[in-house]
């Protein structure tokens, strides 16, 4: 692949989505250096967990052992994004440091309005609230079969709260990030599991380059 290896003209804000189990940890990892290289200086982070305040609330919200009900959980996501927000994605921009976000408002909209189904207008003026203008330019969106994410999970150890949920619950959330990658095709790319975890990492970089480089 030809890399045109020019100066970055501002710092991007790039966000990895899709279903538990889809990878995306391990493909930000090799992404990030890559990025870093041929682009400039870049923060890797995840939504919600950025920072201590983060990393606190993001074990309740996961915490197998807890019952938190629909708009709760709900709102404590969209706290954690302000809290994101401020903390991470704009004092790294400001300092002209891209960042790379393993999730965020996209998974709210997958999970909380696809899973849970809750009010897909609300979610979407509390994001537009929030995020204002700090949307990403780019999300790689992950599409797995809920079975086998679920099986990865598995893989990884203890389950998350949200990991428990039923077949079809997840299966909602699949079928929200295609819907999400289907209503954003300028911002979001769509990128199969089955292609393989290295061509996975190809595509990523192929439409990084072609968008940016």
């Amino acid at each position: 692949m030809e890399i045109r290896n020019y100066l970055p003209k501002k710092p991007l804000f790039i966000s990895f989505e899709g279903g538990d189990g889809s990878g995306k940890t391990s493909q930000i990892e090799a992404f990030t250096p890559w990025f870093e290289t041929y682009y400039g200086p870049v923060v890797a982070t995840k939504e919600p967990g950025g920072d201590e305040v983060g990393k606190k609330i993001r074990e309740l919200l996961l915490d197998p052992k807890l019952v938190i009900h629909d708009y709760a959980e709900l709102f404590l996501f969209m706290a954690l994004r302000d809290q994101f927000l401020r903390n991470i994605v704009k004092p790294n921009l400001s300092r002209d440091i891209s960042v790379i976000s393993d999730r965020f408002f996209d998974s709210t909209m997958a999970y909380q309005g696809y899973g849970r189904r809750l009010d897909k207008r609300f979610i979407e003026s509390l994001n537009l609230k929030i995020v204002g203008p700090t949307s990403p330019n780019l999300t790689y969106i992950l599409d797995i079969n809920p079975e086998k994410g679920l099986e990865n999970a598995k893989k990884r150890g203890t389950l998350s709260r949200i990991d428990t949920e039923s077949l079809n619950f997840h299966r909602d959330v699949n079928e929200g990030f295609r819907k999400i990658a289907e209503d954003n095709p300028c911002r979001c790319v769509l990128i199969s599991y089955e292609e393989g975890i290295e061509n996975i990492q190809d595509k990523i970089r192929e439409e990084f380059n072609k968008r940016f480089l």
